[in-house]
């Protein structure tokens, strides 16, 4: 994130909505982010006009009863600004379509956490800064050269200026009747054309297009130089030969369509992105293109976002050339004629696959452990209490499977192995155990590493509180298997301490605690395992 300060709004419902909000960014190590509660629509709008706000988060439970006319009304104020909607989970699903694709992202407030809420700004204020790259584009290619007035002069034969018209005189930073009786400096090629430039005071010589016409003024036979502002004409010829350079050579995809979506005109990064030429796709419909990624009630959806506000912005999947599919963030723009006729649709995409592969990469390393690719602490206890949720609804059905064993192991002696052969050895070993485990078990159910030599298994779908046994005494064989640690064979032994739900508890605190207390009753004699309640 850039080290200037980022100002976020924030429409929350309740003031402790806020110090979750302040306390999680704190602990995320954020301090770029400057942080504005609101708590009423009226109070929010006023500091949309008076602060350069990057986000403004907007709580649904604030704007259920009027949220597309807020959303319009924060748009209408700031066109660029982020809008992120945050949500229980429960009423996700029940998010309004229209207004679920007004917004640029969701934040679901049961899933919140310090890391993924900084990670949702930052991506963001990534994409508002994309999206701004991709409105200058636009706007360099609808660039329009402006209306040219002529000046008029009358020039006798000795190049003695006789008359001049008021645009004449601008042109040449006179008064008014200051240019009669001055000497005409430029030549008199009759019936032709030339450029010139035209000096000026305090500013740039201006560019001219310079027709002479011989003919007849208060009987005297005289030139009529007829003068062409051509300056602003050259600088937009510029202009529209740098929007030509940008459309060719931007790195986002640009094609253009007619009204009925059919494409006739692509640019270069079109054809590098989706790997297909100019002539491969001029003439058909864009529709041909895109992946099966979305249903038809998204696509309905986005087109009618684009009859409504003439532009749509979102994250869409697409198909290359070769088959495969890639992700991409899209705008799309409708031209009308003079009469508002819908002519054309312009559509910039840029593809984002390698941020997205980059952003589930940093979501895999936020909860998994980097040595052994386990399911980090966090991880375990969401997988633990899904699977405490589904035990629960199983235990009120006829499903006679609904037990779940925890078990907290601690590798014996792995201090001094780790202080004797190096922290290198030590690392591989717990590689080793970590894989060893995942054998020892189903695919249903779950290891995890909490830290250090402590690692966690959920064993779900038991019959039996006994069960577990079967596992532990696995688990102990595998491990006893030797391992070569700096090229001698070590055997390994554990000890385990098995809780079980919901006999030693029925929440995920309540059942670690107790697998720890067992574990370390197992510790006592070493190579074991015991059960919290149970007898062996």
């Amino acid at each position: 994130m850039s080290e200037q300060t980022a100002h976020i709004l924030l429409l929350a419902d309740q003031p402790e909505e806020v110090a979750s909000f302040q306390d999680m960014l704190e602990k995320a190590g954020v301090e770029s982010i400057e942080l504005h509660p609101v708590f009423q629509f009226e109070t929010a709008l006023d500091n949309l006009n008076q602060i350069p706000f990057e986000i403004i988060i907007i709580d649904l439970k604030v704007v259920v009863a009027r949220g597309q006319d807020f959303i319009t009304s924060v748009r209408n104020i700031c066109a660029d600004i982020s809008i992120i909607l945050l949500t229980d989970i429960e009423n996700l699903h029940q998010v309004d379509p229209i207004l679920k694709y007004s917004v640029d992202d969701c934040l679901v407030r049961e899933h919140l956490q310090g890391d993924s809420l900084a990670r949702t700004l930052i991506c963001a204020m990534e994409k508002r800064h994309l999206k701004k790259q991709l409105l200058a584009a636009e706007d360099t290619l609808q660039k329009l050269v402006e209306q040219i007035i002529d000046g008029i002069l009358i020039v006798g034969a000795d190049k003695i200026i006789q008359h001049a018209n008021e645009f004449a005189e601008v042109m040449f930073g006179s008064p008014q009747g200051g240019l009669a009786g001055a000497l005409f400096e430029y030549p008199l090629v009759s019936n032709g054309k030339m450029d010139i430039e035209i000096p000026r005071k305090e500013a740039k010589p201006l560019k001219v297009e310079m027709y002479v016409v011989p003919t007849e003024w208060k009987h005297e036979e005289v030139y009529m130089v007829i003068l062409r502002d051509i300056t602003e004409q050259q600088e937009a010829q510029e202009q529209l030969r740098l929007s030509a350079k940008v459309f060719e050579t931007t790195a986002e995809g640009i094609f253009i369509t007619d009204k009925d979506s059919n494409i006739i005109s692509a640019n270069q990064s079109f054809s590098d992105i989706t790997g297909y030429s100019f002539q491969e796709v001029v003439g058909k419909n864009a529709m041909q293109f895109h992946s099966d990624h979305r249903d038809c009630e998204f696509y309905r959806q986005t087109w009618n976002s684009i009859a409504i506000t003439e532009r749509w912005q979102g994250e869409i999947w697409n198909r290359r050339k070769d088959g495969g599919i890639y992700t991409e963030w899209v705008t799309i723009s409708t031209v009308k004629d003079d009469q508002g006729e819908l002519t054309n649709y312009i559509v910039i995409f840029t593809d984002i696959s390698s941020r997205k592969q980059s952003e589930e990469r940093l979501k895999h390393l936020a909860t998994h452990d980097p040595l052994t690719d386990l399911p980090n602490r966090d991880l375990f206890y969401d997988r633990l209490e899904q699977a405490l949720m589904r035990a629960r609804r199983n235990r009120v059905s006829e499903n006679t499977r609904w037990m779940i064993a925890v078990m907290l192991l601690d590798l014996d002696g792995f201090k001094l192995i780790n202080d004797t052969l190096g922290h290198a050895q030590g690392d591989y070993l717990l590689q080793v155990v970590a894989k060893r485990l995942q054998n020892c078990v189903r695919m249903s159910d779950s290891v995890a590493r909490l830290g250090g030599d402590e690692f966690t298994v959920v064993i779900e779908n038991l019959s039996d509180a006994r069960n577990p046994s079967l596992v532990a005494e696995k688990i102990l064989k595998a491990l006893a298997a030797p391992v070569l640690l700096a090229e001698k064979e070590y055997s390994i032994t554990a000890s385990i301490g098995i809780s079980v739900y919901p006999i030693d508890g029925e929440d995920s605190i309540s059942l670690l605690k107790h697998a720890d207390i067992a574990m370390y009753r197992a510790k006592e004699k070493h190579n074991t395992f015991e059960y919290y309640s149970l007898p062996r």
